[in-house]
């Protein structure tokens, strides 16, 4: 144990039988009114403050209110242990220095203790201002007389003891270490009394960034107890009631819950490519898709049991969701109805109702609201995948035709056809279903003079072929997936004879791109000016030979995104002349 200067100014009252243990650092703004609470409780406590190098008037507001100020790092797991053991007493508390008690919170915890209880857990409410900090109590809402979740603030002597106190290699979750190796030792009780618990004006940087903080230590705290502590980290009740989530506080507790996994995952993935973990990042260097390859690594690594790699995916599935409504929120007109919609879209597609994104500058697009049919719509319009602005200014040619094939509910032909006035559009798409909400988006925006339909699929034989439910043509009926027959047309067909040029081609056929290639003629090709590209997940000889044809035909490629790399992305080439 390191030295510590030690104040030991006792205020003149009886000998006490519970010492309550308040870590502090930089903690001036909350203190006073934590330890007037401890100094106002029904039964009198000992207050012992243990500081960390705090700078901003913490350690004078503590001699003025504590009966014992310590000096004592690095961490508040190891300052609750110093405070224990330099001023011990039968009963022990330890209280943050945002918390306020109320009066009977010590009385009743002693009691409980004196009963035969190793344990104590005082249900906490939180307060303060801000949008967050509500979003913080929505969520300990859920909490309440939750054993596995609220972690006990008050211990015997015998069982703090016994159980080792405080791990010092944990920076955060050393309150459930501590509670569940005290529980293994004696009951663990709960007072009525509560403690109230000051967030201040929370933000969602801060909040995220407090979880970055102790991501070391909550990786130790897995590490340590295992598989059973990881389904107790997942396992939320909010989770198993999202109803209750259907409203603006619900929308942010999945945000913020997203936002400090994120944060926590950041943090493990620099730790484990070598890289410091001392100081978050910024929101701006966070990429999803590396965060998502950075917890499958560290799931496959450090969770090698199936239950535990499962639990990872959804939790990387959860935060792409709540980021994709976080993007829905910001990016259309009345962002909470169109969340609304998709939610019961996902979770009752039997009752789910048509979806409409309308953007900032008036483009409408509707799409079905069950089984993500809306996802492309969010890609074009409020993801831009597609660099719709760079695209206008280059399509400048007064009878410019742009084909899109794939259109799906066509809002990728409306919205270019809004930022190019002088493209004709003609938007191929073979599903019944989404030619409907088509014609719909098209009528809806006036653009039925310049994009036109063809209802049909490309692939590179003129057919009939069965289209599976998520647009992939299998050639064979599959009752499990359902779908429709389709006809299927060339690109020959498509284009029609002639060799006037073709302004710009966006392909998005999953998986089809392989066969439409590999059949078409070489002057037919040269009529692409350009083209944007979906590709799909095929073996890697066949992708390498798609892209050396259309580097052959004269497509330089201009910009890439790959979403797993070299086998799903979009790519944008053009000639060189154009």
């Amino acid at each position: 144990m390191t030295s510590a200067n030690v104040s030991r100014t006792v205020r003149g009252r009886d000998p006490v039988d519970v010492t309550v243990v308040v870590p502090t650092k930089n903690s001036g703004r909350t203190l006073a009114a934590c330890l007037e609470s401890l100094r106002a409780q029904t039964l009198p406590c000992r207050i012992v403050v243990v500081d960390n190098g705090s700078t901003d008037g913490t350690t004078e507001i503590a001699r003025a209110k504590a009966d014992f100020v310590a000096s004592h790092g690095p961490e508040r797991s190891a300052q609750r242990n110093f405070g224990a053991r330099a001023y011990p007493a039968p009963f022990l508390g330890f209280i943050d220095a945002d918390m306020v008690l109320e009066p009977e919170v010590v009385e009743q915890a002693v009691d409980l203790l004196r009963q035969g209880a190793g344990s104590v857990i005082v249900p906490e409410r939180t307060i303060g201002t801000g949008f967050w900090v509500e979003v913080r109590a929505f969520e300990r809402s859920f909490y309440e007389r939750s054993d596995a979740i609220e972690a006990p603030r008050f211990f015997s002597w015998e069982a703090f003891e016994s159980a080792g106190g405080f791990d010092e290699n944990l920076t955060g979750a050393e309150d459930w270490d501590l509670g569940i190796a005290a529980r293994g030792l004696a009951p663990v009780a709960r007072t009525t009394a509560l403690i109230w618990h000051d967030e201040g004006n929370l933000t969602y940087v801060e909040a995220c960034r407090k979880k970055a903080y102790y991501a070391g230590g909550v990786r130790h705290y897995l590490a340590k107890h295992g598989i059973p502590a990881l389904l107790q980290a997942g396992r939320r009740p909010w989770l198993s009631q999202p109803w209750r989530l259907a409203n603006r506080k619900g929308v942010g507790l999945i945000m913020l819950k997203a936002g400090e996994a994120l944060a926590i995952g950041a943090v493990w993935g620099r730790s484990a490519i070598g890289a410091s973990a001392e100081r978050w990042p910024s929101a701006s260097g966070l990429v999803p898709a590396q965060l998502a390859g950075t917890l499958r690594r560290i799931a496959s690594s450090t969770c090698p049991t199936r239950q535990t790699r499962r639990i990872t995916q959804t939790w990387i599935r959860l935060w792409q969701h709540v980021r994709t409504g976080a993007r829905v929120y910001r990016g259309v007109r009345h962002g909470l109805s169109t969340l609304a919609k998709i939610a019961v879209g996902t979770v009752a597609p039997r009752i789910a109702q048509d979806v409409t994104f309308e953007t900032q500058d008036g483009l409408r697009v509707s799409a079905p609201s069950r089984h993500y049919h809306w996802f492309p719509v969010v890609e074009v319009v409020i993801d831009d995948r597609y660099r719709l602005g760079s695209l206008a200014p280059v399509l400048r040619g007064p009878h410019s035709r742009v084909f899109d094939i794939g259109a799906h509910v066509g809002a990728f032909s409306c919205a270019l056809a809004r930022v190019a006035p002088s493209v004709t559009v003609i938007a191929v798409e073979p599903s019944a279903e989404r030619v409907t909400y088509l014609r719909r988006n098209i009528q809806m925006n006036c653009l039925a003079e310049r994009v036109t339909m063809v209802q049909a699929a490309v692939g590179g034989e003129r057919r009939r072929s069965f289209l599976s439910r998520v647009g992939v043509l299998e050639g064979h009926v599959d009752p499990d997936t359902g779908g429709e027959w389709v006809d299927v047309v060339t690109l020959g067909e498509l284009f029609g004879p002639g060799n006037d040029p073709i302004g710009l081609v966006k392909l998005d056929c999953e998986g089809s791109e392989y066969e439409i290639f590999g059949s078409t003629s070489a002057e037919l090709l040269d009529r692409i000016e350009r083209l944007l590209l979906e590709y799909h997940p095929a073996p890697t000889d066949r992708i390498e030979q798609l892209f050396a044809r259309l580097a052959c035909s004269g497509l330089v490629e201009r910009w890439r995104q790959d979403y797993e790399p070299g086998q799903v992305g979009i790519v944008y080439l053009e000639r060189e002349s154009t």
